[in-house]
């Protein structure tokens, strides 16, 4: 039920705090659908590590997936098969 509120102030300050609501859950519904569908394509460039020591990944990037920024990591690795591969990480920029 809508409230009656008689200030035009705290009318207007009510009604934008409900469409600011309302359009936080709408935005974040629809990037996580555009991600979850495969309608979001994830694109990142990796840019070699000279120098790294074991601990470090062989490469690192970033990508925005939606509206937030990820951080790639990647790894060369040996399959079970022995071949090259490249392992990446995708993690939430902090």
């Amino acid at each position: 039920m809508t409230p009656i509120i008689s200030d035009a102030a705290a009318a207007e300050a009510y009604w934008d705090a409900e469409y600011a609501f309302f359009h936080k859950i709408i935005t974040e519904e629809v990037m996580r659908e555009r991600f979850n569908r495969g309608l979001e394509q994830i694109k990142t460039v990796l840019y070699p590590i000279a120098g790294n020591t074991g601990s470090q990944p062989d490469s690192i990037g970033q990508t925005y997936i939606g509206r937030r920024l990820y951080v790639a990591e990647g790894r060369n690795r040996i399959d079970s098969k022995g071949r090259k591969i490249l392992q990446i990480q995708i993690v939430p920029k902090p």
